[in-house]
């Protein structure tokens, strides 16, 4: 045997990294699909309210008690939100 007879040809060489890039796209968007779904994105509006709120913690001298005050005015405001789509579900 020489070893041209050994040679895909170019066709089936493209074909094959044609669909080695379509199996790991597809697996792509399969992953990140099923992390976007197993946990929504928390997101707070930034209203004036709450940014006003966010300045007092940002004066606050130390920076351990920044971080707790910006912690509790982020759950207060996601747990006021998850009322509101519970009272909308209804």
């Amino acid at each position: 045997m020489n070893e041209r007879s050994l040679r895909l040809p170019v066709q089936a060489v493209l074909a094959g990294a044609v669909a080695a890039v379509a199996v790991s796209g597809a697996l792509l968007i399969t992953v990140l699909g099923v992390f976007d779904g197993a946990g929504p994105a928390r997101w707070v509006l930034p209203t004036p309210e709450l940014l006003a709120q966010v300045a007092q913690c940002d004066a606050l001298p130390a920076r351990a008690a920044r971080e707790q005050c910006v912690q509790q005015l982020a759950a207060m405001a996601v747990s006021a939100e998850q009322r509101q789509i519970e009272l909308a579900e209804r």
